[in-house]
């Protein structure tokens, strides 16, 4: 069973998965001219915003990083720890 961050992410990519598929077969129904693709065109792209963002947190990339010599949270990106000087480089 998936728990925690990963249950949330497999959630809401099924949730965007579940939106676009009936905004398309909306659209579909409704005969689909220009104005469909306009409205449908910015939720595809919101939902695939939304997905990526949840697989990049089911796999542990948008995480903070431990600082080696004090243990303080900082970003993977930082050249130096904030809380206690230490270099990363």
């Amino acid at each position: 069973m998936v728990e925690g961050p990963s249950r949330l992410s497999a959630l809401a990519i099924a949730i965007v998965v579940a939106g676009i598929a009936l905004v398309v077969s909306i659209a579909f129904i409704a005969g689909g001219d220009v104005a469909t693709v306009l409205y449908v065109a910015p939720i595809v792209l919101l939902g695939t915003v939304v997905v990526s963002v949840a697989l990049k947190t089911r796999g542990g990339a948008v995480r903070p990083a431990e600082c080696w010599n004090c243990g303080g949270l900082v970003s993977p990106n930082a050249p130096s720890c904030k809380h206690c000087g230490a270099s990363f480089g």
